[in-house]
């Protein structure tokens, strides 16, 4: 009972697309029909300016945090976070009031993996970001650092903990499929985030 209200939770929050909340306030706009027509925060970012990526980068963040706050106060068992999780990227990825369509989970598996494991939540993070340095690619990145973890977490914990995971790294998957395809291809966008960061630093 406890698993399904932590996946539940999970769910209905994942459900809260920040991107819709940043463009529609903002700027009277549908995420999903600019752009790569994804509501997140590169789609964000490319179109409206870094400053509003970034605000739908910690608006997604936040949202799983509080769900996962709220399951860990509710729930008495540690893996229920895990059903937390999976039920987050299920709601973000497919929110049932837009047609199930959303955005790549990114943003929200950060806090996940940290709740759950924050040793190996770190570590994935910290091989994310030098992928995404040395492939200069947003997609590859966080595929592989979540497979990494899931891998981690079925060897750590039990068979259960593990296959959680794993089905949210297939959500992942699913959303990142043109993008990898592309990648595999070499038509897929190329990002130096080295280059953005300093000339972020730059304009300060």
């Amino acid at each position: 009972m406890y698993n399904l209200i932590a996946l539940i939770v999970g769910y209905l929050f994942g459900n809260i697309l920040c991107a819709f909340i940043v463009c529609k306030i903002k700027f009277g706009m549908n995420p999903t029909q600019i752009g790569s027509h994804n509501p997140g925060t590169a789609n964000v970012g490319s179109i409206f300016g870094k400053k509003w990526g970034l605000l739908t980068c910690v608006g997604d963040i936040v949202k799983a945090i509080l769900a996962l706050i709220l399951v860990l106060i509710v729930c008495p068992m540690h893996i229920s976070l895990a059903y937390c999780g999976l039920g987050l990227m299920l709601g973000h990825a497919f929110p049932f009031w837009n047609k199930f369509n959303g955005g790549k989970c990114v943003a929200v598996s950060l806090p996940i993996v940290i709740f759950f494991d924050w040793q190996w939540g770190i570590s994935c993070i910290i091989i994310e970001l030098l992928l995404m340095i040395i492939l200069k690619n947003l997609a590859v990145s966080p595929v592989i650092s979540l497979l990494i973890y899931s891998i981690a977490m079925f060897v750590i914990y039990s068979n259960c903990a593990g296959i959680l995971f794993f089905i949210g790294w297939c959500v992942m998957l699913y959303k990142f499929r043109n993008d990898l395809v592309a990648y595999c291809k070499g038509k897929g966008k190329r990002t130096d985030i080295l280059f953005l960061f300093k000339r972020v630093l730059k304009h300060k």
